[in-house]
């Protein structure tokens, strides 16, 4: 007894390009707002606003993240 299936085409409809592509767009807006909220240029100043309210000393710790972050990710942890 022969049967004949019906094979499913591969081919990716329209629709499912749309959702794939609003699905990633939110993807991205939702990872990016998120990396804003722990990047430390962004956290340290308010933190430290707290504990000083040298405007200079804020300052200063802004900056050396600045400079020492690229230093500190390549050294060994």
């Amino acid at each position: 007894m022969k049967e004949n299936f019906k094979l499913k085409s591969n081919t990716i409809t329209n629709n499912t390009l749309k959702w794939n592509f609003a699905i990633g767009l939110i993807h991205g807006i939702l990872y990016i707002g998120g990396e804003a909220f722990y990047n430390p240029d962004t956290v340290l100043p308010i933190f430290l606003d707290h504990f000083s309210k040298s405007k200079m000393f804020i300052g200063l710790s802004s900056t050396l993240i600045g400079r020492l972050g690229g230093i500190m990710s390549v050294s060994p942890q």
